[in-house]
């Protein structure tokens, strides 16, 4: 959990590109050998199932925040 938030906290501050300020965002899917699977590739998937569910709640957490106007 602190290494996703200190992750996170990295693209919470717009993003100079030029003479543009980008608002970046990132979902991040986290799986840790050998808490969650010692095999690679059941790595993998932990951490892409991570992201997925990551990007499932922001997707949530925009649409109840939207102004409904």
């Amino acid at each position: 959990q602190v290494i996703v938030a200190m992750l996170n906290a990295q693209f919470a501050a717009p993003l100079a590109v030029g003479a543009h300020l980008l608002n970046v965002r990132c979902s991040i899917g986290l799986a840790l050998y050998p808490h969650d699977a010692t095999a690679p590739e059941a790595l993998l998937d932990l951490a892409d199932r991570a992201m997925y569910a990551s990007k499932r709640d922001k997707s949530r957490r925009r649409e109840s925040n939207a102004d409904p106007h």
